[in-house]
């Protein structure tokens, strides 16, 4: 079926952009394939035994991810193989329907904290976010489309909802996929600060973690 659509968005003259399971039926430098699962990320934390995954899923949950997905070892080699090109979007950094760490909320924020994000992601620090490089997955420059982050909307009721998971998370994304590497977080979270004044001047709900000094002057 993946081969018969694909054939057919040729024939309108049209590249095919799909998950990265497509790849199990082929794929060509005409491909444009989004890379999601992170299974490398998965498989040391479900060896690790301490109950943490470097993809920021619990061991025990990891370890059946990666029995439903063991397939998606190989989808980004089958796609490089393949001459296609990587749109990453991978799981353990880039939904940012993850929750944020209680720990570094302001009292007034606790309550979207601990309602806002899907429970079976364990969350990450605006730190441990920002430090996600594309270049951890051997993908070449030139056969990277893209970056995309997701956010699933289980959880959210409205758009200060919305934006209070994407900011300010979305802006180390755009960091990173602008430059295509992480920024020093020490420089990167005196910028981000400033942010904090744009965001409340145009009404935008944000998470004003304590991991950043914001300013408002």
């Amino acid at each position: 079926a993946v081969r018969q659509l694909r054939g057919l968005v040729r024939e309108f003259g049209k590249k095919s952009v799909a998950w990265q399971e497509a790849s199990r039926a082929g794929g060509s430098a005409d491909d444009v394939t989004q890379h999601w699962f992170d299974s490398s990320a998965m498989k040391r934390g479900a060896s690790a035994g301490d109950g943490t995954a470097t993809s920021g899923i619990p061991s025990e949950t990891a370890a059946a991810f990666l029995a439903m997905f063991a397939p998606a070892a190989d989808d980004l080699d089958r796609i490089l193989d393949g001459g296609g090109r990587v749109v990453l979007s991978n799981q353990s950094h880039l939904y940012l329907d993850r929750g944020y760490v209680p720990t570094t909320a302001p009292s007034a924020q606790a309550d979207a904290v601990a309602r806002l994000g899907l429970p079976f992601y364990p969350p990450r620090t605006l730190e441990e976010s920002a430090s996600w490089d594309p270049a951890d997955y051997g993908v070449p420059d030139d056969r990277v489309a893209g970056i995309e982050a997701a956010l699933w909307a289980e959880t959210i009721t409205g758009t200060d909802d919305l934006t209070f998971l994407l900011l300010p998370r979305i802006a180390a994304v755009a960091e990173t996929a602008w430059t295509g590497r992480p920024a020093d977080w020490s420089e990167y979270r005196e910028r981000l600060a400033r942010h904090g004044r744009l965001w409340t001047r145009l009404g935008l709900t944000y998470f004003a973690s304590a991991e950043i000094p914001w300013t408002h002057e």
